[in-house]
């Protein structure tokens, strides 16, 4: 899929960090979350924090909710840093969840994956999360991207549609 917008530095930046920092901490999608915390090198961790530094200042290409204007979007955003509030709708697993698009939006829910465990976070809560969006889940893909196994089964009916790798998620409401 090609999408048409300028790429800053800052943007890539951005999504180097979110998905180098997705890496390092969403080893509790699988079963192996000590074992990738600890094989993480520490330059690899100042990277992360380094980016994140670079990154303060960018702008999100979507600041709202998850409606149907944002699908319209979401090609043309791919890659980039998006702002959205919504509720969430399920657990996939203890750092990934989906989230619900507005009421009367006829879209499917959003893959969300988070850097950190969410304190308070439940089916039901509403939601503030940043990250960089992607236009196509592609399993293989992410998995190479972030160096983490997402366990194929739970992750099969979200190949090529939108999901978003948070680089902060905040609840904002409880459910």
């Amino acid at each position: 899929m090609s999408s048409r917008h300028r790429s800053h530095p800052s943007v890539r930046a951005a999504a180097a960090g979110a998905v180098t920092l997705a890496a390092l901490v969403l080893g509790g999608c699988g079963s192996q979350e000590e074992d990738l915390v600890d094989t993480v090198p520490d330059s690899a961790r100042e990277a992360v924090v380094d980016r994140q530094d670079d990154a303060t200042g960018v702008q999100p290409v979507h600041e709202g909710v998850l409606d149907g204007t944002f699908y319209e979007q979401v090609e043309a955003w791919d890659g980039q840093q998006v702002d959205l509030t919504a509720e969430v709708d399920v657990l996939v697993s203890p750092r990934t969840f989906l989230l619900v698009p507005e009421p009367g939006t006829e879209v499917d829910p959003l893959l969300v994956l988070s850097p950190t465990d969410v304190a308070g976070l439940g089916e039901g809560a509403t939601v503030r999360v940043e990250g960089v969006l992607g236009a196509a889940f592609d399993l293989p893909r992410v998995e190479e991207d972030t160096g983490v196994d997402l366990q194929d089964d739970r992750y099969d009916d979200f190949d090529a549609e939108p999901y978003l790798v948070a680089t902060s998620v905040e609840v904002v409401g409880e459910g």
